[in-house]
């Protein structure tokens, strides 16, 4: 079956301002289910000494709008790399379990969405799964969404019109989508007090 691709694009990363590396979307439609994989990398220096390296790579699967699987691995460190399995499936009756690495088992209902940025439809979720850490965190106890509506932006591709979401909680992102399509235009968030930004290329 030829696959429908509903979305490919490349991010450029900065960290409080300066291009640390890039992340990579492939969004594409097979039959009743969209999957999404993206891979990214970001490499943190001082000079020419490497201080870090951070890389996450994710593949979702999705049918009819709800999660059936998720997968994703985190890489952190440059000398001495540390990796973290992040799974979830969704099982017969329809509910999600997530697994955090082996450690810890959640199940999660099947509305449950992952907070991994590309889907909009995740800012409608009453749970999300924070991709990083693995946990689940309830909207909106735990995280407070709100949507600030249409904001034009200036791009790499120039100036478009988005639709702007943000996050406050154990989640702190804001979020912008093109109007039209709904793809990510860019997307900001804090990380251990640096300003973190993906920003979309033409």
């Amino acid at each position: 079956m030829q696959a429908e691709v509903l979305d490919d694009a490349t991010y450029r990363i900065f960290l409080n301002g300066f291009p640390v590396g890039e992340h990579h979307l492939r969004v594409e439609r097979q039959g009743d289910r969209v999957i999404a994989h993206q891979k990214g990398e970001a490499t943190i220096s001082l000079g020419p000494i490497v201080i870090t390296r951070v890389k996450q790579e994710t593949e979702e699967i999705l049918e009819d709008g709800k999660l059936v699987e998720l997968n994703i691995t985190n890489t952190n460190g440059y000398y001495n790399e540390k990796v973290r399995h992040i799974t979830a499936r969704r099982g017969e009756n329809g509910k999600i379990k997530l697994n955090d690495d082996g450690d810890r088992d959640h199940v999660l209902p099947a509305s449950a969405l992952p907070a991994t940025g590309w889907n909009p439809d995740a800012m409608q979720a009453p749970v999300l799964i924070r991709p990083h850490k693995g946990r689940p965190s309830d909207v909106p106890s735990d995280i407070e969404i709100t949507y600030h509506g249409e904001e034009r932006i200036d791009t790499p591709s120039g100036r478009v019109m988005t639709e702007s979401w943000e996050m406050e909680g154990d989640l702190d992102a804001r979020l912008w989508y093109e109007k039209e399509t709904q793809h990510l235009m860019r997307l900001v968030f804090r990380y251990k007090g640096n300003r973190v930004e993906y920003e979309r290329q033409p």
